[in-house]
């Protein structure tokens, strides 16, 4: 818990499992079970951020792990030039650094004020107004189809 106070880090059930997990010491505390008993709070959203970059670097590790596979497996073409197969792993490393980039978070309130006028618009005009009006981003799109996409 000093660590991650030290680090500026929520303090919570997550937070610890996640860093006893990394340092490979959850099973000598009991357990992930152990540590839910221990507590009586719930996760709220007050560390909602940290979380999020919790999961997204766990799928980042996972698609290293694929990609490392494919790069693994690609080491037994024997029908193919080295130097083809040395840029296709290229491309495969590559395209995790993209994606991390890519999908990297930003503020509600980025997203919100570029999407106020929109919405201002939406609200306001007739069904031809807002088809026009309307031009989705597919980078901020969410699976809230209400929010993403025009109005019925």
């Amino acid at each position: 818990m000093i660590d991650l106070y030290n680090r500026h880090d929520p303090i919570d059930l997550l937070t610890i499992t996640n860093l006893l997990e990394e340092r490979k010491k959850l099973d000598v505390v009991g357990g992930a079970e152990y540590l839910a008993e221990l507590t009586t709070v719930m996760p709220t959203s007050t560390h909602v951020f940290k979380y999020g970059q919790i999961v997204k670097n766990k799928a980042v590790l996972r698609n290293m792990i694929m990609v490392g596979n494919k790069i693994a497996a690609m080491g037994y073409s024997e029908g193919e030039s080295v130097e083809d197969l040395l840029e296709k792993c290229e491309k495969e490393v590559f395209s995790i650094s993209q994606t991390f980039l890519k999908d990297r978070f930003i503020h509600i309130k980025e997203i919100l004020s570029k999407r106020y006028e929109e919405f201002a618009i939406l609200r306001n005009s007739d069904e031809e107004e807002r088809s026009k009006a309307f031009q989705p981003n597919t980078k901020e799109s969410t699976t809230f189809y209400r929010v993403c996409s025009p109005p019925i």
